[in-house]
């Protein structure tokens, strides 16, 4: 099977030399076939020794782990965010769940440095909901830019009672404000992506608790949601 093009073994290695801040990331464990241990099928006690070794390089827990095409971030505390060693197979498992759910064929596990963000309040299973921006570029040229998360996207689970707190939609006002000043720095940073990599993209960035930008995410235009908008790139997923 070829490799999606949004896959981030496809455009990681691309962009990483660049001069913008980006979770320092480790690639590992790529398998033709991971969804045998779905069924219950161990997995290897090397390949586990290689995935905590991958974790001591980066410093250590917590860390961030995805796979190489989606972190289900929706399911964060039991997929991506992997706190300690005693959650570490627990979240594997559930993130190779999460890929085999939205029919993902992945092709490796990348572990990478966590990034405490600039959050106001958390959704999903414990996700923090931050000053996240989806920026879309083509051919050299930012083409457009959004805040990432809309009030229509948010979801609450385990009966919290932030839902019922209308201030949340207050606080994801106050995120989704984007300055002047940040985007002239993001604008930078999507151009350097789009010198780079050819054809029409989403760069994902989010700001960190210490204030500065990280891309953390990148798709072809083609995959990736975009909010109405008057700026069209042919074949992406619009909002209704």
């Amino acid at each position: 099977m070829s490799l999606n093009k949004s896959s981030m073994l496809n455009w990681h290695p691309v962009i990483t030399g660049l001069p913008i801040p980006q979770p320092r990331t480790e690639f590992v464990l790529s398998k033709e076939n991971w969804w045998q241990y779905l069924d219950g099928e161990r997995l290897p006690d090397e390949d586990i020794e290689v995935l905590k070794a991958a974790i001591a390089r980066l410093g250590g827990y917590p860390v961030f782990m995805r796979t190489d095409l989606s972190s289900g971030k929706h399911n964060f505390v039991d997929a991506c965010y992997v706190h300690d060693e005693d959650r570490l197979m627990k979240n594997l498992f559930g993130l190779v769940e999460q890929n085999a759910l939205h029919d993902l064929w992945f092709d490796s596990i990348a572990v990478r440095e966590f990034i405490p963000l600039d959050y106001e309040f958390q959704a999903f299973n414990g996700l923090p909901i931050a000053r996240e921006r989806r920026y879309f570029v083509r051919d050299g040229e930012v083409i457009c830019h959004h805040p990432y998360w809309i009030e229509e996207a948010i979801r609450f689970y385990q009966n919290s009672k932030t839902w019922e707190d209308t201030a949340w939609r207050q606080w994801l006002k106050d995120l989704n404000t984007e300055s002047e000043g940040e985007v002239e720095i993001l604008t930078g940073y999507a151009k350097m992506v789009a010198s780079v990599l050819p054809g029409a993209w989403s760069v994902d960035f989010a700001r960190s608790k210490k204030g500065d930008w990280y891309l953390i995410d990148m798709a072809v235009a083609e995959q990736s949601w975009h909010p109405p908008c008057e700026n069209k790139l042919t074949g992406e997923k619009h909002g209704s």
